[in-house]
């Protein structure tokens, strides 16, 4: 078993490094699912002999994720959701079965920000709404539960900006609603300056601030109530 699950991380490895868009690779997008598709082949019998090892149910749920993450950068996203439910479904059991353990839990907030990725992409916007929300409950109790977790509260920052997107982004489908998506863009923004404050901000979360400012500088001229004449 341990033979296979580390042969399954070799591949997963090697996906990345060939096309994942997640990580700086070669370019072989390709050659990328099609190591993500044999680790999990190799995993398929041992998850099967061993279905309550938590690595390898784990491992399946990173490279069901994978496998999603390859086709939506496709354009495939019907088959990307259907990857990233089984990632969901997996995690989900995991987390439910050992509801200390954090890395779990935050796999499942994850799994959720996926989901609502792909369906905002398929234009079913309600259903996305579930899963950010969800998604942003789990992060913010992650987040209470380690206030000293800079990533946790990076995590949850950025939580807030993609549920406000979703909201009312001035540059994303969205539900019509800029107040509650201004209010989220100022939660993440309080949040994300503290991070930098305390010297954790790394460049992706700078570049979040960095676009903060034009989504709420762009929000708070559309929700300013018009002049009286």
């Amino acid at each position: 078993m341990r033979h296979s699950h580390a042969l399954s991380e070799s591949y997963c490895r090697l996906g990345d490094l060939l096309g994942n868009p997640n990580f700086t690779n070669a370019g072989n997008a390709a050659g990328a699912l099609r190591s993500y598709r044999t680790a999990i082949q190799i995993l398929g019998s041992v998850s099967g002999a061993e279905p309550a090892d938590v690595e390898v149910r784990r491992l399946l749920s990173v490279l069901d994720e994978r496998v999603g993450t390859m086709l939506e950068s496709q354009g495939e996203i019907v088959a990307a959701r259907e990857s990233y439910a089984e990632s969901q479904r997996i995690r989900e059991q995991l987390a439910a079965a050992h509801p200390d353990n954090a890395d779990l839990l935050r796999d499942v907030a994850v799994a959720h920000e996926k989901m609502g990725n792909v369906l905002t992409s398929l234009g079913d916007l309600a259903s996305a709404l579930g899963h950010r929300r969800t998604s942003l409950g789990i992060f913010q109790r992650l987040a209470e539960a380690d206030a000293r977790n800079v990533q946790a509260q990076r995590s949850l920052a950025i939580s807030h900006i993609h549920l406000g997107d979703l909201l009312g982004g001035p540059d994303a489908p969205n539900l019509n609603a800029p107040a509650e998506a201004l209010q989220r863009y100022r939660v993440a923004q309080q949040l994300l300056e503290q991070t930098k404050s305390a010297g954790g901000a790394d460049a992706k979360a700078l570049e979040a601030l960095d676009g903060l400012t034009a989504r709420i500088a762009a929000l708070e001229s559309a929700t300013r109530p018009a002049p009286q004449p």
